[in-house]
């Protein structure tokens, strides 16, 4: 389907940008801009940001840094999606050094032949929230939050001669 896709990617540091445009054709870089983060505000680099072109219209993706994520490894007794996401934070529990309250646990299966096999990411809603709240103030609202590496690391891997 064609479209807009606007990903940033916010660390302390930078928040970073790039907009593609996807067509029956591919994909198209547009723009990409990166800018500073001074003195701890983040709204400062994503209004500068915006001034160098439109952030909003099209899908939004959304990086953060991995750093108040915590992965594990785990494996369930179900297979089924459903099940899965019901009982995540029962199973994840006792694998993991805090609560599971106020905190977003998603998955992926791990091993292809055994769908039982999850790698989990818990983070806390607080720190979503901020990355949420700051793009929202500024008119985003993400369809996707990812990982940093995430993304790159999955089109490696897609690659016919990948070099991992």
């Amino acid at each position: 389907m064609p479209g807009k896709i606007l990903g940033i990617d916010i660390s302390k540091s930078y928040i970073s940008a790039v907009q593609v445009i996807s067509g029956l054709k591919g994909y198209q870089v547009v723009s990409c801009f990166s800018e500073p983060v001074s003195d701890n505000n983040p709204s400062i680099a994503l209004e500068k940001l915006a001034g160098h072109f439109d952030l909003k219209g099209g899908r939004s993706l959304l990086s953060i840094p991995p750093s108040g994520i915590s992965f594990r490894n785990i494996e369930t007794p179900f297979k089924d999606a459903k099940k899965i996401r019901q009982t995540l934070p029962f199973e994840i529990e006792s694998h993991v050094p805090f609560s599971v309250e106020g905190m977003i646990i998603d998955y992926t299966h791990s091993d292809a032949e055994n769908p039982s096999a999850l790698l989990t990411a818990a983070v806390g809603k607080p720190a979503v929230s901020g990355y949420i709240d700051l793009l929202q103030k500024a008119g985003l609202d993400p369809d996707i939050i990812d990982v940093r590496p995430v993304p790159v690391v999955t089109w490696l891997l897609d690659q016919e001669k990948s070099p991992l």
